[in-house]
């Protein structure tokens, strides 16, 4: 499974501080976790200051690096037209919406007429001394290290939300460790992740009353496309 997010970096730096952000937010101490570690604390208002329109005119990125073989990676998604190939960008003009389910409507919208594609990119480390593996807040310079396109995704024009689609995607479990080992995570983010993805996923299916399965890639529901 591929985990993008519309940011390049991750906010935590180390494992250690990442359990003691987490303590703090449960216990509502960010603020001083944040006069601690001032770095997490401007990465964390840049994250949370974007303004997005829609989700389908993000750029995406794993922030955390992967194997690919003997290499090691980053990747990214740019949305691009699907007529011209032109990239396509968020401008985030204006107030945003007050209903909270906005961005889901935007989709809903977009894909109600017409496709939605993007550009799937790789960018390889160049260097070790100023790409690190294990810190996921270091950015990568693409003028070092570019990214190169490898392929184009395309989401067909569809209606994705029916009660029963609503249900299947529920019961689905994402994690970064759906890989060969080619491909394995990388860092102390996945790490953490793996084991934490798991266990929110099993929390959920054992709330829901829903098997733990992997879909078949034979699932159709109305108003989805035909492939």
């Amino acid at each position: 499974d591929f985990l993008l997010v519309n940011y390049p970096v991750f906010n935590i730096p180390a494992a250690s501080e990442y359990v003691d952000f987490l303590t703090k937010s449960q216990n509502g101490q960010l603020p001083a976790f944040y006069r601690e570690y001032p770095n997490a604390a401007r990465l964390n208002e840049a994250i949370s200051s974007q303004r997005v329109s829609s989700p389908l005119l993000q750029r995406y990125y794993s922030m955390t690096p992967y194997a690919l073989g003997s290499n090691v990676v980053k990747y990214s998604a740019q949305p691009v037209s699907c007529t011209t190939g032109a990239a396509l960008h968020d401008d985030g003009v204006g107030p945003l919406p007050t209903n909270p389910h906005y961005l889901r409507k935007a989709m809903i919208a977009s894909l109600a007429h017409a496709p939605s594609c993007f550009l799937f990119m790789v960018q390889r480390r160049t260097d070790p001394n100023t790409m690190p593996i294990e810190d996921a807040t270091v950015l990568w310079d693409e003028r070092r290290a570019p990214f190169v396109t490898v392929a184009l995704v395309e989401i067909p024009a569809q209606r994705f939300d029916s009660t029963q689609q609503d249900t299947f995607c529920e019961n689905l479990s994402y994690t970064p460790w759906h890989a060969l080992p080619e491909q394995r995570p990388l860092g102390f983010v996945n790490r953490i992740r793996r084991v934490v993805y798991d266990a929110i996923s099993s929390l959920r299916h054992r709330l829901n009353g829903a098997p733990r399965q992997e879909p078949t890639g034979n699932e159709h529901f109305p108003g989805s496309p035909t492939w």
